[in-house]
């Protein structure tokens, strides 16, 4: 199943470098490295895939725009979600340290991209859709701010400085969607209905990238998706499915 689903990824790359089939090319396409990367290839490995892999983080590379001076990967009204998707699938490349000719370029997107990410943080510990977005219905959900607070995970562990207060409001902020294992968990935003699967399994993740892996919202939470595992079909179920696996 692996290899069939690396032979789809590489036979879809086109001639600038990009994976994707549909919008938002440029998250897509870090999708697409970072599954590549979980199948164990590497952009400097001198095969078929190696070389889909290198092309396709140059795709990335070259896309980069700016926001007020800073790295920015994002396009549209929902831009922090590609943003952040972007930004962690470079720094799971970094984080690999093979790829020594193009480290330095993409350490310096990673670094610049981390600090809009920091930048745009709202003062309750969420995100906007899009940066500059300072006025939203509800300030920023655990959907959107899920991504940046990922991204900035994996940037931490690159060896680039990432504010802890950052890391730490966003932390307050995913608790504060939390309510009890009783009401159903995690919740879109704060004071809003319970969100079953997907949101749960996301929270719990929020909990953990934000060194708060024993929080017992989390240990609970645990609890709840391992007594009700996800089922192929249900809503959001890949959305889930991403953090499921990983919490």
């Amino acid at each position: 199943a692996i290899s069939r689903g690396v032979e789809f990824l590489v036979s879809g790359q086109g001639a600038d470098g990009a994976i994707a089939d549909r919008g938002y090319r440029v998250a897509m396409t870090a999708w697409a490295v970072m599954a590549l990367a979980a199948a164990g290839h590497q952009p400097t490995d001198p095969t078929r895939e190696g070389e889909a892999m290198g092309g396709a983080i140059d795709f990335i590379l070259r896309s980069a725009g700016r926001w007020k001076g800073y790295v920015y990967f994002g396009s549209g009204g929902r831009g922090t979600y590609e943003h952040g998707m972007t930004t962690l699938a470079l720094s799971e490349i970094l984080g690999l340290g093979a790829d020594k000719l193009r480290e330095p370029v993409i350490r310096e997107c990673c670094q610049s991209a981390a600090a809009l990410i920091a930048t745009t943080q709202f003062a309750r510990g969420s995100w906007p859709y899009a940066p500059g977005a300072t006025v939203c219905t509800i300030q920023g959900d655990l959907s959107i701010s899920l991504w940046p607070l990922l991204a900035l995970h994996a940037v931490s562990r690159t060896g680039i400085d990432v504010p802890e207060s950052t890391i730490s409001l966003a932390g307050a902020f995913v608790q504060d969607c939390y309510g009890s294992a009783a009401d159903g968990g995690f919740s879109y935003a704060p004071r809003l209905s319970r969100g079953g699967f997907a949101m749960n399994a996301s929270g719990v993740r929020g909990l953990q990238v934000s060194n708060q892996p024993n929080h017992p919202g989390a240990v609970a939470t645990i609890g709840w998706l391992r007594a009700n595992p996800p089922s192929y079909g249900q809503k959001w179920f890949f959305y889930g499915a991403y953090y499921y696996a990983q919490a």
